[in-house]
């Protein structure tokens, strides 16, 4: 194949858009450390904030399928004493 300039035209929006795609992957795979306190102390706190409703969205989940399981069976006594335990963890020392 003979790369003159009119081939070189034809495949520079195909070229571009490879180019676009593999810069766009790369920046998706990078990990994003989280904010610093001390250059953002706002964002800092409200992305931890973030971190610990998802986790603990996690487990309200968790523990709602394991009672609903534990109900499901027909193990009541399980259920009770689960969601007590559950309570006991979450009450303030």
């Amino acid at each position: 194949m003979v790369w003159n300039e009119r081939s070189l035209t034809k495949y520079a929006p195909l070229l571009a858009a490879a180019a676009l795609l593999v810069v766009g992957l790369a920046r998706l795979r990078q990990r994003r450390k989280p904010r610093s306190f001390r250059e953002d102390p706002i964002g800092a706190l409200k992305e931890r904030g973030g971190m610990i409703a998802d986790r603990a969205q996690g487990a309200t989940e968790d523990a709602l399928a394991r009672l609903q399981e534990l109900t499901a069976r027909g193990d009541i006594d399980a259920a009770a004493w689960e969601a007590r335990h559950l309570a006991d963890k979450q009450r303030p020392a």
